[in-house]
């Protein structure tokens, strides 16, 4: 920086202006003069009277010094005096005493200043600051601490000088210059004693050099000779530690006050204590601080020489001093002991500089203590000069015999009584290892976003830490090495020897001495990883599209391959601690590092203690960067494929040729890519040339070996989660290769089931591998939820994973997998009652959610017997607390409990809502998943109105039928066990047996079923008539016509007349011969009457005709049913045993009440509220935002209009793949499920108006679907996610929406509007649609999600539950807090990784708007943002800011903080990872379960309309649907 200026070195070390007259004469005569005429100056120091105190009882008077001639002879004895030994103390500090009391003439004049030093101060002034010099020399006679007080005393008074005074003119400023050049040179420089004066006082004495030498700069600034004299010598005392640290503590200073100007602000500030900041000024300008500070930065030349003893030796034998200075052992070991923390304490100041300009904050960054380095200064301590006894006589510590100034007082006692002020210890403390940015997965450092740029860093103190990195290395020690042969094979004599150099010289001695013999390495370990540490941090601190240059990339390799293939743990740890990110910034040709970071991992993460790393680095931290950059790897090998990696540790490196500038960057240093490069050559290779596939073996060993020894919850969900992604990216690549590629590629077939050694490359092999290892820990695993809840989530995503031949080849460990869920599960449920928790419960939560998956995606998994068993006795287990079979833990026998008998205790609510949704997944969705309408819907998409048109039953188009009316067709009944039948008679148009259309509603959806009484076969081809039709009679017989007698009619038989009569017979007399006259009379007009009618008879007879005789016929059939009422019966809905209540017998009843409810569906509110019941959804919903930023971009405005028609022309094209990877285009007018909006839920209903699916993004941009009327969509069996990319548009819609929510308020006669009216209003009003519909649905009488108050009925019937029962709360009136959970996601895509600390995610809350009303009951939180950003390798990397979940429900897996993600998987991980974040925090807040809701809500509808009566009134309703209408006001009691 001044090689075109002299060097005044010779002029600031003349001692000519620090010699007297008197020292031309003999000593005794000086030192009798100099005793003489100083004494006289102050007082006689005989006793006091007391003998006390001698400043009380003066015995002489001061003579008046009134003359120039006076002071200067004066000033010679004085200066004489000051050269004195130690013995003469009395003189050498009276001497001392004068000088200090005359100097206050600058400052604050003392009474004793004489009066020509008054007059006229300045040529004093700089005449005695050259005599006070003197005093500094060591001194080998007397007491050290005596010279090292009156050296105090006089650099507080110089200090004093330089700050106060006013008068100072630029030669007197040049003198106090040279005053702190020469005394620092005379004390520091070599030679110098072990616990010396130079160690007693160097740190005191570095204190006032800068102190000086920066208000010489605000007030003189120094001349470019001085700052090179000061450069030069600085090089002969930086072997003193105190030195370095104040020069350290001095640049971060001046640096910490230049970045506040230089920057404005933009920067945090640097922390420097307060000591440190007052060594600045505070009036210094701008451009002066700047000055100064670029000026003392280089002050100690380069720090990089500081590790090896022989640069520094060379350095000060440059200054023509003799070798033999460093020949005396104590001499030798001190100075060699303390170099590695000197070039320690050097670098860390060079690294707290490069951290300001980062504006990384030092409580952030992971440290690297160096207890080897601390303990070998401590080993030999230097007491600290604040902690030292004065060896001075008493009688010296207390007064000044001179009686100064009151200031020069206070300064000579302070510093005769304490030995100078306190001064910091040379020892460094020793760092927290767990300090950082704590327990968290992300590492990372977060540079400020206004940081300086790499580039410029690098040109500043690229050369320092690139040199210093490499120092002790194998290339810098076999320099080192080479350097010293040619030393020492030197013959040339030294200069101040006429022997040579190598006879007696210093490296002769340190040959023949090993004791003191200190290996390079061990000197530069230290200093050597905090320069990897600070490089490592600016370039993984390069912005997105910044450009470094080669020259210092190819540096920046080089040093992370020494130093990963080193031997130091230290420069190892610092390495990983701050290259992170190294494989995830875009750094040209990181990849040749790969196989060298691979092997440094190899031998971290298979070691589960890391003994050798315990001593100076958190084990946890390291390890979990080490696990960080494994993540980063993992794409790469099926990335890239067979491309050859160019591997650094093949490459071998010569000695580089000297510097042509040792000043100068671009071509200087000991390894500068310039002037200075190395020789390359490249060695033979003995193997085959690796490639990226190659690696990949390596990668996926190291992650399964992780996994086996980690400990740290943090680390071990990093590595499930790494196995996840790994295992998708390759079932992805796998899949998306076909079977002639595969051969082309000469890749491995996969074996047979039967050969179970799979690879770990095929997914197979991995997919086997992973379900191994997490099964087998999953018991040790069970007490920590982070680790639990991320392992069940790994092993959800093993089961939806799409892997080729995973039936064949892997079903035993899914079949193992499922056991070992089954049993964590029962694990879990066993564990003692204190230790259920609602972080135990939610792990078996999602313990049950997992094995649903698994049996969803695996139905084949059911057709094993004992897996069958195994999941129903765990159903068992969830929903009563217990099962059937267990063992008796004191006899170790099975006992069995029937399940009627056991007592309904489960574990928890949630738990046992956890296993009735697991039972109905494999009822309804095992092997039947998706259906023709899942996954847009698992209901039927049928209702009412619709049913009624596809039946027959109406006519006409259902449009503009309520739904009202269209219930009027129906008939409803209420089952016990929560199921709501709607029954539809209608007549089949192919025959006339009776048909049934039903619709259940149920906890599971809305299914609709046809029913048809069959009493043929349906493969029989005759109608049912045919079996009704009569067979025909046979024809009769012809009969002729005989005709017969007429014959009297006889009262008794024939064989009565053949009896003879006797005379008995005659004893009764006839008819005629008994009665009178009178009666014979009567007796002869009945005869005639009986004659008359005979005739009549006769007559009548002959008029009929014969008919033939009827035979018999079968009946007709039956053309009008009440279908219905059949239906019932046959499913015994309708007998007595089910119509009656059932009062509860037992705890245990399961169906106190009536198993069949009669529904009033009549009722004018059952519509609305039947309409809102559809509105539930069975199955969790979640809504993702996708933004796109651009590079630059802040506001929300810019941000929105990127999905515009006009903006998506500039989109990259890996969004819109990304985008159309995340679900499928729907059209929100035509479809079922969850769209976004609660307003737009329609209830699984697709409206009967033909809508237009079909959409053209490249015509209409991606902003149409932004949910108005395109929208993307995924579901599985149990979640649904809308995507929806929010525009200006929608913007202005939701702002409009959410005013007018904020000043409308609705009626109970809007909340009756069907949703589906909606739909054909105009395009202008949507905005009210979308305010009113969520509001009119929360006034209805039974709600979207937590219903209303049910009031009591007025129209009930013979199911009618009992009293007790019907008093009991409506679930309805539960808080509505258990309803509803924020399950919003943003997902933002950055052009630049830059803008990502730039986006604020809560400031597009007002975009994200659902209207559903979890606001108002839930406490706010901010929304889950991923963030993700190509690379331009073609690889993505994922950031995830996850809110802080309560019980330790957060960092959901896959996708981490830091995740590299292939093209191919990346909207499936993503997608994975958004579903697990929203399920985690349903975890933690107080939800229940679709299904659940649905129960609740179900059972008060069917309360709330049901008819209470008596059996009798039940019948006749059944029968009699008119009556059932005229007798709706009647409520009867029931009747038991």
């Amino acid at each position: 920086m001044y090689e075109e200026w002299l060097s005044i070195e010779e002029e600031v070390l003349d001692m000519e202006k620090c010699r007297s007259v008197l020292h031309t004469y003999p000593s005794n005569v000086g030192k009798d003069v100099a005793k003489s005429v100083i004494a006289s100056l102050c007082l006689n120091s005989g006793h006091s009277p007391t003998g006390d105190n001698f400043l009380d009882s003066p015995s002489t008077k001061l003579p008046e010094l009134t003359t120039i001639t006076q002071i200067n002879w004066t000033m010679e004895v004085v200066c004489f005096g000051l050269t004195l030994t130690l013995t003469e103390f009395e003189t050498l500090k009276d001497s001392v005493l004068i000088y200090l009391e005359w100097l206050t003439v600058g400052s604050n004049v003392g009474p004793n200043v004489p009066l020509p030093i008054r007059n006229d101060p300045l040529p004093f002034l700089r005449k005695m600051i050259g005599h006070l010099e003197n005093l500094f020399i060591p001194r080998k006679e007397g007491t050290s601490g005596n010279q090292l007080a009156l050296c105090h005393a006089v650099l507080a008074s110089v200090e004093n000088l330089a700050a106060k005074s006013t008068i100072l003119d630029r030669l007197t400023w040049e003198s106090l210059l040279k005053f702190v050049l020469k005394v620092s040179d005379t004390i520091l420089a070599p030679p110098c004693l072990a616990n010396g004066l130079a160690d007693q006082i160097c740190d005191r004495l570095m204190q006032a050099f800068f102190n000086i030498w920066m208000l010489a700069c605000k007030t003189s600034f120094p001349s470019p000779s001085f700052w090179k004299t000061c450069r030069l010598m600085f090089g002969r005392w930086r072997h003193h530690l105190a030195v370095v640290e104040w020069w350290s503590r001095l640049a971060a200073a001046t640096t910490s006050r230049a970045l506040k100007f230089m920057h404005e602000a933009a920067l945090p500030e640097l922390k420097i204590p307060e000591e440190d900041a007052k060594l600045i000024p505070q009036d210094m300008t701008h451009e002066v601080l700047v000055q100064s500070w670029f000026r003392i930065l280089h002050m100690i030349g380069d720090p990089t020489e500081l590790w090896n003893r022989y640069d520094v030796i060379k350095s000060i034998q440059e200054d023509n001093l003799p070798p033999e200075v460093f020949e005396a052992p104590d001499v030798y070991h001190s100075f060699s002991k303390s170099l590695p923390l000197i070039f320690l304490k050097a670098m860390k100041g060079v690294s707290t500089i490069v951290d300001a300009f980062l504006g990384v904050d030092d409580d952030s960054r992971f440290h690297v203590v160096y207890p080897s380095v601390t303990s070998q200064v401590s080993s030999h301590p230097i007491t600290p000069t604040a902690q030292r006894k004065s060896s001075k006589p008493k009688k010296y510590q207390s007064g000044n015999p001179l009686k100064p100034s009151p200031t020069v007082a206070a300064l000579s006692s302070s510093s005769a009584g304490t030995g100078g002020p306190i001064s910091h210890s040379p020892v460094t403390n020793q760092v927290n290892l767990y300090c950082g940015v704590g327990d968290t997965m992300e590492m990372k450092l977060a540079p400020n976003k206004n940081r300086s740029q790499c580039n410029s860093l690098l040109h500043l103190f690229g050369e320092w830490l690139f040199n210093a990195a490499l120092a002790g290395s194998s290339i810098n020690v076999d320099k080192a090495m080479s350097d010293k042969r040619q030393r020492s094979t030197s013959s040339q004599p030294h200069q101040y020897t006429t022997q040579t150099s190598t006879s007696s010289g210093l490296d002769a001695t340190l040959i023949s001495n090993p004791l003191f013999e200190v290996d390079p390495k061990d000197c530069a370990e230290a200093g050597r990883a905090e320069a990897c540490g600070a490089l490592c941090r600016i370039f993984l601190s390069k912005k997105s599209g910044e450009e470094i240059k080669p020259v210092y990339l190819s540096r920046f390799y080089l040093v992370l391959s020494e130093g990963l293939c080193g031997d130091s743990k230290q420069v190892i740890a610092s390495i990983l601690l701050n290259s992170v990110d190294l494989l995830r910034i875009d750094l040209p040709g990181v990849t040749v590092l790969l196989p060298t970071i691979i092997s440094a991992l190899e031998t971290i993460l298979p070691d589960r203690e890391l003994s050798s790393y315990k001593s100076f680095v958190n084990v946890v931290h390291i390890r979990r960067s080490a696990i960080h950059l494994l993540i980063s790897m993992l794409p790469l090998s099926l990335h890239y494929g067979d491309v050859d990696i160019e591997n650094l540790s093949d490459v071998s490196l010569t000695s580089p040729t000297p510097p042509t500038s040792p000043t100068s960057f671009a071509g200087s240093g000991h390894h500068s890519f310039d002037s200075g490069q190395p020789s390359v050559t490249v060695t033979k290779q003995q193997q085959q040339q690796q490639t990226f596939k190659s690696i990949r073996r390596r990668i996926l060993d190291l992650l399964t070996g992780a996994l086996q020894t980690e400990t740290d919850p943090i680390n071990t969900q990093m590595i499930l989660a790494s196995l996840l992604l790994s295992l998708q990216d390759s079932a992805t690549f796998e899949s998306s290769i076909s079977k002639e590629e595969k051969g082309k590629q000469g890749g491995n077939p996969s074996p047979k089931s039967s050969d179970r050694t799979l690879p770990i490359e095929t997914p197979s092999g991995l997919f086997i591998q992973i379900i191994l290892l997490v099964t087998r820990k999953l018991e040790a695993w069970k007490f920590d939820i982070t680790i639990s809840l991320a392992a069940l989530e790994l092993l959800s995503g093993l089961a939806k994973t799409k892997v080729e031949g995973a039936v064949e080849d892997a079903a035993e460990e899914c079949m193992r997998a499922v056991h070992q869920l089954c049993q964590y599960i029962t694990s879990q449920c066993e564990r003692p009652r204190p230790q259920h928790k609602r972080e135990l419960h939610s792990m078996i939560v999602t313990a049950f959610h997992t094995l649903g998956v698994w049996l969803v995606e695996h139905p084949y998994l059911m057709e094993d017997k004992d897996c069958l068993l195994q999941v129903l006795e765990i159903i068992e287990l969830g929903i009563s607390g217990s099962k059937s079979i267990h063992v008796d833990p004191e006899t170790n026998k099975n006992t069995k409990v029937m399940k009627g008998e056991k007592t309904l205790n489960p574990v928890s609510k949630r738990v046992r809502e956890a296993a009735e949704s697991l039972l109905i997944l494999m009822f309804e969705y095992l092997g039947a998943f998706p259906s023709p309408t899942s996954p847009t819907s698992t209901c039927s998409m049928l209702d009412e109105r619709t049913l009624l048109q596809c039946s027959g039953v109406v006519d006409h188009d259902v449009d503009e039928m309520s739904l009202q009316q269209a219930i009027s067709h129906y008939r409803y009944f209420g089952l016990s066990n929560g199921i709501l039948i709607g029954l539809l008679e209608h007549e089949n148009n192919n025959d006339s047996t009776p048909s049934v259309s039903m619709i259940l509603r149920s906890s599971t959806g809305r299914k609709v079923w046809t029913f048809q009484l069959r009493q043929t076969p349906r493969s029989d081809k005759s109608i049912p008539s045919t079996y009704l039709k009569p067979y025909s009679r046979p024809s009769p017989m012809p009969e002729g016509t005989i005709k017969y007698a007429k014959q009297r009619p006889r009262v008794f038989p024939e064989e009565v007349d053949r009896i003879p009569l006797v005379k008995a017979d005659c004893s009764i007399p006839l008819l005629r011969d008994v009665p009178n006259e009178t009666q014979s009379s009567q007796i002869d007009k009945l005869n005639g009457l009986i004659n008359e009618q005979a005739v009549y008879e006769d007559e009548i007879s002959k008029g009929v005709t014969e008919s033939e005789m009827p035979g018999s016929v079968a009946p007709s059939p039956v053309k009008s049913y009440q279908a219905a009422r059949m239906l019932l019966s046959h499913l015994n809905f309708l007998s007595l045993d089910s119509i009656k209540s059932k009062p509860s017998q037992s705890p245990n009843h399961n169906e106190p009440g009536p198993f069949s409810v009669m529904i009033n569906e009549k009722d004018v509110s059952f519509a609305a509220d039947l309409d809102n019941f559809d509105s539930i959804p069975t199955r969790v919903h979640d809504t993702a935002f996708v933004f796109y930023v651009k590079p630059g971009q802040t506001s929300k405005s810019s941000i929105l209009s990127n999905m515009s028609a006009e903006g998506s022309s500039g989109l990259q094209p890996a969004f819109v793949e990304f985008l159309l990877s995340l679900g499928w285009a729907v059209n929100r007018n035509s479809h079922p499920g969850w769209c976004g909006k609660q307003s737009d839920f329609n209830g699984n209903i697709i409206p009967q108006t033909p809508v237009n699916d079909e959409v053209d993004l490249g015509k209409e941009g991606l902003g149409i679907l932004n949910g108005d009327e395109y929208l993307l969509y995924h579901a599985d069996a149990s979640t649904e996610v809308a995507f929806i990319v929010p525009t200006v548009s929608r913007q202005q819609q939701q702002q409009t929406s959410v005013t007018t929510t904020a000043q409308t308020t609705t009626t109970s006669e809007a909340a009756a509007t069907p949703p589906q009216q909606s739909d054909n209003i105009s395009t202008a009003s949507m905005d009210n649609i979308i305010v009113m519909t969520p509001l009119d649905k929360t006034k209805m009488s039974l709600e979207f999600i937590d219903g209303a108050n049910c009031t009591v009925p007025q129209l009930e019937s013979p199911s009618s539950p009992s009293t007790t029962r019907s008093k009991k709360m409506s679930s309805t009136n539960k808080p509505f807090s258990t309803a509803l959970v924020d399950s919003r996601i943003a997902i933002f895509w950055c052009e630049s990784y830059d803008s990502i600390e730039d986006i604020d995610v809560s400031s597009f809350e007002p975009y994200m708007c659902t209207h559903e009303d979890f606001h108002q009951y839930q406490a706010k939180r901010d929304i889950p943002a991923i963030f993700i950003h190509p690379l331009d390798s073609g690889l993505f990397k994922v950031r995830v800011k996850q809110p802080n979940i309560s019980n330790k429900c957060n960092f959901a897996i896959p996708v981490i903080s830091g995740s590299v993600i292939s093209r191919r998987s990346l909207g499936s991980v993503v997608r994975m990872t958004l579903m697990n974040i929203c399920s985690r925090h349903r975890l933690a807040a107080d939800y229940s379960s679709p299904h659940v809701r649905r129960k609740q809500r179900l059972s008060d509808l069917i309360n709330k309309y049901q008819h209470k009566c008596i059996p009798p009134d039940f019948y006749t309703l059944i029968f009699d649907p008119c009556h059932r209408e005229n007798n709706v006001t009647t409520t009867l009691t029931v009747n038991s």
